[in-house]
């Protein structure tokens, strides 16, 4: 009788549970996905759940400046939030709320790398000027603590720059305007360290040589301006006909 009445009491329970958690709704986790403090990856993780786990919904959603969904939800006697890339939601009502901005951009404070990877010791694939932007796409910290910024680097791919000297901004364009450059002269010499010598005016094109710091070349007055709205002159070093970037050079 007791063993009668103990699984009738438990199956009480659980149903009564279920209801709830029903009543409420639940987020399935589809990855392995970090819950946090705050609606955003700027928040202090809690902790995680791996794909397939679930969890409460609390009812709340929110917008961050990516435009990414955040679930509110029931986690070790607290409330956190998971992304919504990384979870979906069942059973319940989810009202999010309009966007502020359409785009989210990472703005160079200062002339910086933009690497491979979120690191120093990543490749050095570009570089990008004071006040030039770049959509945003996530962040990732060093094992030094410091904090990096993926971006979409025009056409080429995409890169890592670090937020020492760079800031999350909203805005509506990439790139940066170069109405200041000089076009008229008749040599190009490298003042800003190595200048690339390329078959073509932009980053894609090929390598075919080097000018060193100080090394000049002969300009043979043609120019052009790439997506990033770079300059690039057409120059004769050293017996080969390339582009190099204004952004290394100096025409004069």
């Amino acid at each position: 009788m007791k063993k009668l009445l103990a699984a009738f009491l438990c199956a009480a329970l659980l149903i009564g549970c279920s209801a709830a958690f029903a009543a409420s709704g639940y987020i399935v986790a589809t990855g392995d996905v970090n819950v946090r403090t705050g609606p955003g990856l700027g928040y202090s993780t809690l902790g995680s759940i791996s794909k397939g786990s679930s969890l409460t919904y609390a009812g709340s959603t929110s917008v961050d400046y990516r435009g990414v969904a955040w679930y509110s939800v029931y986690y070790r006697n607290t409330t956190g939030w998971v992304s919504s890339v990384w979870s979906s939601l069942y059973g319940g009502t989810s009202v999010v709320p309009p966007q502020t901005s359409s785009t989210t951009y990472v703005r160079a404070t200062a002339s910086v790398n933009l690497r491979s990877g979120p690191g120093t010791g990543y490749e050095d694939i570009g570089t990008l000027a004071r006040g030039e932007q770049v959509p945003y796409l996530s962040s990732a910290t060093d094992s030094r603590g410091n904090v990096w910024y993926q971006v979409q680097y025009y056409s080429y791919g995409t890169g890592w720059v670090i937020s020492t000297y760079a800031d999350v901004v909203y805005g509506t364009s990439s790139g940066v305007a170069d109405t200041t450059t000089n076009v008229a002269g008749s040599y190009v010499k490298a003042t800003n360290g190595k200048s690339n010598l390329r078959t073509g005016p932009g980053l894609g094109y090929a390598d075919v040589g080097t000018m060193q710091n100080g090394e000049t070349a002969s300009y043979l007055g043609n120019y052009s301006t790439d997506e990033r709205g770079v300059v690039w002159y057409q120059v004769r070093f050293e017996g080969q006909t390339g582009w190099v970037s204004s952004r290394y050079t100096t025409l004069y």
